[in-house]
């Protein structure tokens, strides 16, 4: 009934969680608020975590911040949300609509908060290297071996599923030097579910990240003497 009454409304296919799930989730959107806001976001899809990253823009599509928090799907049809900094981190529950290629956000009272298109497939290096540019000031800064954990998961989905990984020994020694890290090991978890599965969509860093982990290698092998 609910989906009735809004598409009468003439805002487009009222999208429901599996649409939801198939069209947003593991993307990059980009659109702008009713006040006229420029914004970005990306919304993970990992195994224990749905992360959402949201970037600002300005007119001339410069960056100007960023924030993090989470997304989720309530009953059948509302896609929720929080962000770290943004009303205090309450929640907030939108209907999605869909009509051609742009989507749309309708709060609870049937009006249009936010338009936005698909921009292209959420990569997962993404939230480190959020968090590698947070501000100096930002005491929810990940430590460095979480990072490096994500690097080391990253390059060896990188090697199955695209041939372009980090060298092996690399990965180990790295992998035995932080094996009992609690940060390292959940920057590396986060890429678990991503094991045997017959593809993987959106490693657009595989180089970038096989070259970070071969400078953290260079560094270790430096300390070591």
């Amino acid at each position: 009934m609910v989906a009735q009454m809004e598409q009468d409304m003439d805002r487009g296919e009222i999208l429901d969680k599996h649409q939801i799930n198939t069209l947003l989730a593991k993307k990059n959107v980009r659109g702008v608020t009713r006040e006229g806001e420029r914004i970005g976001f990306s919304l993970s899809n990992w195994k224990h975590t749905h992360d959402l990253f949201s970037y600002y823009y300005d007119e001339h599509g410069r960056e100007t911040g960023r924030d993090k928090g989470s997304w989720w799907i309530a009953g059948l049809i509302k896609l929720c949300g929080r962000l770290q900094n943004f009303d205090n981190a309450k929640s907030h529950c939108f209907t999605v609509t869909k009509q051609d290629e742009e989507f749309a956000l309708i709060n609870g009272r049937s009006e249009q908060v936010y338009r936005f298109r698909v921009v292209g497939d959420y990569d997962p290096s993404a939230s480190s290297q959020h968090s590698a540019s947070k501000n100096s000031n930002d005491n929810e800064k990940e430590p460095g071996e979480y990072h490096i954990g994500r690097l080391i998961g990253y390059t060896q989905i990188c090697g199955e599923f695209r041939g372009s990984g980090a060298d092996p020994q690399m990965i180990n020694t790295i992998k035995q030097l932080f094996a009992t890290n609690p940060d390292f090991k959940r920057g590396y978890a986060e890429f678990d579910n991503f094991t045997g599965f017959d593809f993987v969509t959106g490693l657009n860093n595989c180089e970038e990240v096989k070259a970070g982990v071969e400078k953290i290698y260079s560094a270790i092998k430096a300390t070591a003497g």
